[in-house]
C-alpha cells in the first residue's frame, strides 16, 4: 500500500516539476537580453580615464551611427591590437588594460559598444 501511495505522489509530482521547467526556458527565452547586456553610455574621453596618449576617434558607420573608437599607436613594428571587451561598461573601464597593452609597445584600436 505505501508503494502505490508513493507512485502516486511521484506521477503528481511529474507535471509539476515539468511545468516548472518550461516555466524557466520561457523566461530565459524571452528575457534573455536582460540577462546579458546592460551597457553602459557613458563617454568620457581618454585623457579622463588616465590615458593622454590615446585618442579619441569617430567613426560614420553606415548607418549613420557614430562610432567611437580610441586609438593609440604601436612602437617598434609592433602590431595594433583591435579591442572588443564584450557586454557592458565602456572604454573609461579597460583603462588599465588599455595601458598594460601600450606598456607592452603593441598599438591598441579600442571600439566602444554601438550607441
Amino acid at each position: 500500500m505505501a508503494l502505490y501511495v508513493m507512485k502516486q505522489q511521484v506521477m503528481t509530482l511529474i507535471p509539476w516539476l515539468i511545468a516548472v521547467y518550461a516555466a524557466i526556458c520561457a523566461v530565459v527565452y524571452f528575457g534573455n537580453r536582460l540577462f546579458m547586456y546592460f551597457p553602459n553610455q557613458t563617454r568620457a574621453a581618454p585623457a579622463e580615464a588616465g590615458l593622454d596618449h590615446v585618442k579619441e576617434i569617430e567613426i560614420a558607420a553606415a548607418d549613420g551611427v557614430t562610432l567611437v573608437a580610441w586609438y593609440a599607436s604601436a612602437r617598434n613594428d609592433k602590431p595594433t591590437i583591435l579591442y572588443f571587451h564584450g557586454n557592458a561598461a565602456n572604454a573609461a573601464n579597460r583603462a588599465p588594460k588599455i595601458e598594460v597593452i601600450q606598456e607592452h609597445g603593441f598599438g591598441v584600436l579600442y571600439l566602444n559598444n554601438r550607441g
